[in-house]
């Protein structure tokens, strides 16, 4: 008897251990294998490695409802859940949570978590808001928000204070429209990257950011009016790479960035026509390439940049662009670090050694107040602040050669002989010069 008594004593202490404890790992395939995890593991909350949810016959998660950590990863894919109830009660993920090709509309069940590895929501057709992750404030590796084609605003991270791995990403979410208010987000630790949203109108909700550990990365948002939101950004660690920014009139958005860490890149923005914005830009540890801007017509907006950092000098293609000698450029052609590649711009930077003749006289884009008509057939007016007797004018082809030169001029200016087609023209003096891009009809 004694025997039979300890033999059962046992089974019920192992039955029971057994009963209580949590499985390292943790698949599921179907909606049953989920509603049994409850049954089976009862007294189960924290599971120490990671949970794989797959099937297109899982439609709710209330099976999983005690859990309240999990120490790897949660991979959910391709199955029917329209929400994450059942996840209430998780407050940590230790890797990564990771959601692709399930209906959900939002992340509710998501209430309780508060800190997580990465969160990769990807290709999710139903998702239109980020409801849900109310409590979130800090991820330690990559916020991965792609391809979600019904999503229309990030409402949801409002208290997302840190994300401090290798990047942010907004990708090719078609419907996004604007961001959230993401008030306590002052820094990203990795890269923020704002690629093909087709219609993002702009960036405001970032204006507490103020370092970006990484790159900032902003291409091809053709909806992007401006690049406002990120007023408060004063460094970069990485590139600051604008590519196809398509009706941003300038880098406004960028006021107070003072350092770059890699390249400025500004590729194929075809509304940009200057660079102002940038003005407190001192320091840029990386090359400066400025290539395919339509309608860029002066670089005054980085003259203030430390040459001395500065690594190539590439501006290409840009079929307007007159005005280069600023202060940073001159600087760099006169004592280069690298390469220096100019061409195919427009007359009076078609070279570095028509920027190097311009850079011996310094620009002053304020002593004109206006040049009409433009483009003009006959009659040339010159307007300005002060008195141009001591200015003298001269007018250059696109080929780069000059065709007209006055020493003395004064208004109007008769250029009914001269051929139709864009023309440089150069006001200049003893200390100051002027260069303005003009239209012959």
């Amino acid at each position: 008897m004694y025997k039979l008594i300890l033999f059962l004593t046992l089974l019920f202490v192992v039955n029971s251990a057994l009963y209580s404890q949590c499985p390292d790992h943790i698949s599921f395939t179907s909606q049953q294998e989920v509603d049994d995890f409850l049954i089976e593991y009862p007294n189960c909350t924290n599971v120490t490695g990671h949970i794989f949810i797959n099937g297109t016959g899982i439609t709710n998660l209330q099976g999983l409802s005690n859990l309240t950590s999990v120490g790897d990863y949660i991979f959910i894919s391709d199955c029917n859940l329209t929400d994450l109830t059942g996840l209430d009660n998780l407050a940590f993920i230790g890797d990564y949570l990771y959601i692709n090709h399930c209906p959900i509309t939002d992340l509710t069940g998501l209430g309780s978590l508060a800190s997580l590895g990465s969160l990769s929501l990807i290709s999710n057709d139903q998702l239109t808001t980020l409801n849900g992750l109310t409590n979130l404030t800090t991820i330690t590796s990559a916020l991965v928000i792609q391809n979600n084609s019904s999503l229309a605003n990030l409402s949801g991270l409002e208290n997302l204070s840190s994300v401090q791995g290798y990047e942010f990403l907004l990708s090719k979410n078609n419907a996004l429209t604007t961001l959230t208010n993401f008030d306590h987000l002052t820094t990203i630790g990795g890269s923020l990257m704002i690629q093909d949203n087709q219609s993002l109108t702009n960036l405001n909700g970032l204006d507490s950011l103020v370092s970006i550990g990484d790159s900032l990365v902003i291409e091809n948002c053709p909806a992007l009016t401006s690049i406002s939101g990120l007023e408060g950004v004063t460094s970069i660690g990485g590139d600051l790479r604008l590519s196809r920014v398509y009706f941003a009139p300038n880098l406004n958005g960028l006021t107070n960035l003072a350092t770059i860490g890699g390249d400025l890149n500004i590729y194929k923005c075809n509304s940009i026509t200057n660079l102002s914005g940038l003005n407190d830009l001192v320091t840029i540890n990386g090359a400066i390439k400025i290539q395919e801007n339509n309608e860029l017509a002066s670089l005054s907006g980085i003259a203030n940049v430390d040459a001395t950092a500065m690594s190539h000098l590439n501006i290409n293609f840009n079929p307007v662009l007159s005005t280069c000698h600023v202060q940073s450029v001159c600087d760099y052609i006169a004592s280069p670090n690298g390469d220096i590649s100019i061409h195919s711009n427009a007359i009076g930077c078609n070279n570095y050694l028509e920027i190097e003749d311009s850079c011996s006289t310094p620009i002053d884009e304020t002593i004109i107040t206006q040049i009409y008509p433009n483009p003009v057939s006959d009659q040339l007016f010159i307007e300005s602040v002060v008195d141009l007797d001591n200015f003298s004018l001269r007018l250059y082809n696109h080929h780069g050669y000059e065709v007209v030169s006055l020493k003395y001029f004064t208004n109007p200016i008769d250029i009914s002989d001269i051929p139709s087609g864009p023309y440089l023209l150069q006001i200049t003096s003893a200390t100051s010069a002027y260069s303005k891009r003009v239209i012959i009809e």
